[in-house]
């Protein structure tokens, strides 16, 4: 997966932002921290990243879905746990076939974004 710059995540939260409408490669949630769903979220926008022809399908925490305006979040991937396993592991361990994956915690304005980035499935 790519590694970002702070700056870089900013540049690419404006371009995802800068998109209309529901799309299948792209979804944007404010708090949803559950294993499980995000785990799902992963498969489909694996998928739909795939079918769109997209290198990538994303997630984006902190941001209003409607109104795409950045509120901010309270998600933090790196302390979220699963049956006593890091959220990364966790979710590396039960996604079959194996999907790549990186969650990307930065800030706006002083409001928390979390950017998940998943590859397009290639199976």
């Amino acid at each position: 997966m790519k590694k970002y710059t702070d700056e870089q995540l900013k540049s690419l939260l404006a371009d995802l932002l800068s998109y209309q409408g529901e799309l299948p490669w792209l979804e944007m949630k404010h708090g949803n921290d559950n294993p499980d769903e995000i785990g799902k979220y992963i498969s489909a926008l694996a998928n739909s990243a795939c079918t769109e022809n997209r290198e990538y399908g994303y997630m984006i925490w902190g941001v209003e879905d409607e109104t795409r305006i950045i509120k901010g979040t309270f998600f933090n991937p790196d302390h979220k746990k699963k049956d006593q396993q890091p959220l990364r592991i966790y979710l590396s361990r039960n996604l079959k076939p194996e999907i790549s994956f990186e969650f990307y915690p930065f800030e706006v304005k002083k409001k928390k974004v979390v950017i998940l980035e998943v590859e397009a499935a290639y199976r």
